[in-house]
């Protein structure tokens, strides 16, 4: 089931009522505000989560630059204050880091 911010992109229209045995959210959370993240996370609770969270380095801003200009000016929530808001609930399974551009967590939901 996919759910997208473009409604032509999704499946569903809302999260409503939808449950998730695994979530994943890729490089999309800096675009929300933190108490949506908060609500959304809260509200849905997947007790397994893959996310990737870009860096948002030097490099990403030379890429975002050369292929698509302002990628990183809709940034509502920095990477470190995404993974500290998805630790609040998850714990880190595994981590990896994908070109030194992001790194992808497996969260697990803390009981």
């Amino acid at each position: 089931m996919g759910y997208d911010i473009d409604a032509k992109l999704s499946d569903v229209q809302t999260l409503d009522g939808v449950s998730f045995d695994v979530m994943v959210a890729n490089e999309v959370f800096y675009e929300i505000s933190e108490e949506d993240i908060e609500a959304t996370l809260d509200k849905i609770r997947p007790p397994v989560l893959v996310v990737g969270i870009s860096r948002q380095s030097i490099l990403n801003k030379i890429g975002a630059a050369l292929l698509h200009k302002g990628a990183l000016d809709k940034t509502l929530t920095p990477p470190a204050k995404e993974l500290e808001i998805l630790k609040r609930r998850y714990r880190i399974v595994k981590k990896r880091n994908v070109w030194i551009l992001a790194d992808v967590y497996l969260l697990e939901l803390k009981s």
